[in-house]
């Protein structure tokens, strides 16, 4: 198996453990084709430290938190992390420290982790499979070193979708946050990196046909781009219904997090015209994305917050 220091192979580099990015790295482990994968925080699916942890009267919230961390599918000899700055802006999301800070941190571990793997990683390898905005300087090295780059885009253009978040801002100026000026002020200026990746990209693999396209329409190169569908897990086999069922509330799930991207101040507006009361329930799984001020406005009663949970967890509220 390819190590560190030895020749050859893959780098899967992705500064966080999204199970798309888990499974690319576990495809190449299974041709004995992967170096490493390369990250900022993670657990292994035994990690010891999560077990401890658990034991420690008052860290159930943070055990959650770090137990989404884990990694399931990549052989544990191959992971390669660098977790300061990633534990900082966890830290600084469980305190509530705002959104500025959280991000500035977020813009300090991806920016580290792209060149921690353009020094120790690129030299020696044949390919680098990297994801959007963590890509620029592992892609101007493996050009000096001949090493094909691979670039995975789970979303769609970032300008394309900044013009979309301003036209629902327009209709909904609750979403307006005291935090828009910042952002607005950073998008030029990741938007010309994300461009810069795209160009210096040999192959492009965009998770959707309507992510492609809007790739394309903003200047990606067709001839680069391979749409590779995200895998799903297996459908319910069957379910167990009884009767009394038929009188029960009904029960919902929100799985994802709960933002503006995902479309939950539609769900919000949808749930308060419902009007159903104690006959409808809704569980929302996932971290709260919505500015303060819309959020201090108040929820509905029937909906109930779990914030992010484990696969595990959320599997069983399905």
């Amino acid at each position: 198996m390819f190590s560190e220091t030895r020749g050859g192979g893959a780098v899967v580099s992705f500064p966080g453990n999204m199970d798309h990015a888990q499974h690319i790295a576990l495809s190449l482990a299974e041709i004995n084709c992967l170096r490493a994968y390369v990250t900022t925080f993670a657990f292994t699916s035994e990690s010891q430290v999560l077990k401890r942890l658990a034991l420690v009267p008052g860290t159930s919230g943070l055990v959650q938190t770090l137990g989404r961390r884990s990694l399931k599918y990549v052989p544990e000899g191959l992971v390669r992390s660098a977790p300061f700055w990633e534990l900082l802006r966890t830290a600084a999301i469980k305190a509530g420290l705002g959104e500025v800070l959280v991000d500035k941190l977020w813009d300090i571990a991806s920016l580290q982790l792209d060149a921690r793997v353009a020094t120790r990683f690129i030299n020696g390898s044949h390919s680098v499979h990297a994801f959007e905005y963590t890509a620029l300087k592992s892609f101007q090295k493996a050009h000096q070193h001949r090493v094909a780059c691979v670039l995975h885009l789970p979303s769609l253009d970032s300008l394309q979708f900044e013009q979309l978040q301003r036209r629902e801002k327009e209709s909904w100026p609750e979403l307006r946050g005291g935090d828009d000026d910042y952002f607005t002020k950073k998008f030029a200026e990741r938007y010309e990196r994300r461009q810069a990746e795209i160009e210096l990209a040999d192959v492009i693999v965009a998770n959707s046909s309507i992510t492609a396209r809007s790739h394309v329409e903003a200047g990606a190169d067709a001839k680069k781009v391979r749409v590779v569908p995200l895998a799903a897990p297996p459908p319910i086999g069957r379910i167990h219904w009884c009767e009394q069922q038929k009188f029960a509330p009904l029960k919902c799930v929100w799985a994802g997090s709960f933002s503006l991207r995902k479309g939950a101040h539609y769900l919000l507006e949808a749930w308060r015209r419902l009007k159903a009361g104690g006959n409808a329930h809704l569980d929302v799984f996932g971290q709260v994305v919505l500015p303060r001020e819309m959020q201090d406005s108040g929820f509905p009663n029937d909906l109930k917050f779990h914030g992010s949970v484990p696969r595990e967890k959320l599997f069983e509220a399905f």
